[in-house]
């Protein structure tokens, strides 16, 4: 629904199985940004495994 209506929504978290989903998915150590990747094609959120 987000993609749909052009909002943004900001995920903080440890589990890395949710990153699939994600648009863009920035990692961050010791308060630096340490790694940032786009993803050109989402999973979509019903096609995650919790």
């Amino acid at each position: 629904m987000c993609r749909n209506r052009g909002m943004t929504v900001v995920v903080i978290t440890h589990n890395s199985a949710l990153t699939p989903m994600a648009d863009r998915v920035i990692r961050i150590k010791s308060g630096r940004i340490s790694d940032m990747q786009l993803n050109p094609a989402p999973t979509p959120v019903e096609e995650i495994e919790w």
